[in-house]
């Protein structure tokens, strides 16, 4: 799976753009050190896309129906899932539902953690 093939899907984009913002090598975000998308391994592309996928699988259109763009929902697809204190549960200005939120944040979450890491071949893995 090449990067390219994802480059019209608006929430896959947006949640690996999130990753790389809040991805860190020696303290500083991935984009501080010229890292590309072409960077990230196949195998790590297709995990991250395949989580994408499991998520939107498991809520349909529900973040659109309630007022998230597909990048919004991408980029808080990332956070969530990861634990980074802000994600969907924190959108109070997209959504004013406690409910709707709390129902995209535990569903962000059930698809796990994916942290990316540079490899010593200088690509971009995700464990």
């Amino acid at each position: 799976m090449k990067i390219n093939s994802l480059k019209d899907n608006a929430f896959v984009m947006a949640a690996i753009e999130c990753a790389f913002f809040v991805s860190t090598e020696n303290d500083e975000p991935f984009s501080h050190f010229g890292f590309s998308f072409e960077q990230i391994s196949e195998g790590s592309l297709f995990k991250i896309s395949l989580d994408c996928h499991r998520f939107s699988l498991a809520c349909g259109n529900f973040w659109r129906e309630h007022g998230w763009t597909d990048e919004q929902a991408g980029h808080d697809f990332w956070l969530s899932r990861n634990g980074h204190g802000t994600g969907f549960f924190d959108r109070s200005e997209i959504c004013g539902d406690d409910r709707v939120r709390n129902a995209l944040q535990m569903a962000a979450e059930s698809v796990g953690e994916c942290n990316l890491y540079v490899g010593d071949d200088n690509m971009i893995y995700c464990e």
